[in-house]
């Protein structure tokens, strides 16, 4: 059985379109910004499409190893990625995409959108159901980059 979970984010940034690109797409700060990263090892910048790199997460007392791929990047307004892996007994496939929008104030909106499909022969443990269905760890990796962000320009 196959589970599809997706969530989005957003977060206004006053901050350019070009530093916020910059941010998003250097997965090294990861482990500072999101809560479920522990560790990226990559070999150079992934902006560009076609671009791999390895991140650890620990969820649901497991560790998981995602190699994630640049599908699609038009700096600074939009990057997308996927990666697929196991947590245990249960297969992942995720895509993370982010927009980067001007607002009117001379802001710019950042939509971060995650899809997620996990395949189980079991029931899928409820760590798992709550990260991957909870906008929550994603919103407080947007606001970490929006207030590194906004903290640098100050």
């Amino acid at each position: 059985m196959t589970r599809i979970f997706q969530t989005q984010s957003h977060a206004a940034i006053d901050a350019p379109a070009e530093d916020v690109f910059a941010a998003i797409t250097d997965p090294t700060r990861w482990p500072d910004w999101h809560p479920a990263s522990i560790l990226v090892d990559l070999p150079g910048p992934v902006a560009a499409t076609g671009t791999t790199f390895l991140e650890v997460v620990a969820l649901a007392d497991t560790t998981a190893r995602l190699r994630w791929r640049t599908d699609a990047a038009s700096p600074p307004t939009m990057w997308m990625i996927n990666a697929r892996t196991e947590f245990g007994a249960v297969a992942a496939t995720v895509t993370v995409s982010f927009r980067i929008v001007p607002l009117g104030s001379g802001a710019i909106e950042v939509k971060r959108s995650m899809v997620t499909a996990l395949a189980t022969e079991t029931a899928l443990p409820r760590a798992l159901r709550a990260y991957f269905g909870s906008p929550e760890p994603h919103d407080a990796y947007l606001a970490a980059v929006k207030n590194h962000l906004e903290s640098a320009a100050a």
